[in-house]
């Protein structure tokens, strides 16, 4: 008598990479944009943190162009090596830092009216959040015997994973991709710059 066989089709792809030298400019360009008293921040997005969500979009700032244009070829990139024609996607680019501060969160969430999302790092003190994926599975979580995991390291039954973050770090995933990061518990803040393709 055969065993059951194990197919495994349309996969989740977070793509990663680690772009070290980004790091001091972008962040500069950051803290003056934070220290500048006209800068039009929205602190009231995440619980004791900042953000420049929905005030503006860093991609068109001269400071942060050379910066947009490499995450933009990033995410051609990204498409490429998953088999799609990337010269035929409509790009909308839209950058924003955020500033996480201790308990400072992002509950779970998607991004709409992107084809890719995706996060750099420029600050990950002791005790950053990591961030969380989960499967974009309608109704998934309905069926009991997701409720019965005997080995939770067993690949088949992952209901999560996640990433700890450090300077430097690059992702980018699709922008159905559910995600979230839980409470910050760093005492200086976590800084990255959040991007939608």
């Amino acid at each position: 008598m055969s065993t059951i066989s194990l197919d495994h089709w349309f996969p989740s792809v977070i793509g990663k990479s680690f772009h070290p030298e980004w790091i001091e400019p972008v962040l500069n360009s950051a803290n003056q944009l934070w220290d500048d008293p006209n800068t039009n921040l929205n602190e009231q997005f995440y619980y004791n943190g900042r953000t420049t969500h929905g005030t503006r979009n860093l991609y068109y700032e001269p400071q942060f162009k050379e910066f947009g244009e490499f995450i933009l070829q990033k995410g051609r990139e990204f498409l490429e090596l998953q088999g799609y024609d990337s010269s035929a996607v409509n790009w909308r680019p839209y950058m924003f830092l955020n500033s996480f501060k201790q308990g400072s969160a992002h509950a779970k969430h998607l991004h709409s009216q992107c084809s890719i999302s995706g996060i750099y790092y420029l600050q990950t003190p002791p005790g950053s959040s990591p961030i969380t994926f989960y499967p974009h599975q309608t109704y998934r979580e309905f069926f009991d015997f997701l409720y019965a995991v005997k080995d939770p390291t067993n690949w088949y039954n992952m209901s999560s994973t996640k990433y700890d973050p450090y300077p430097g770090l690059l992702m980018l995933w699709p922008g159905w991709l559910w995600h979230e990061v839980v409470p910050n518990q760093s005492q200086e803040p976590r800084t990255s710059i959040v991007f939608n393709l």
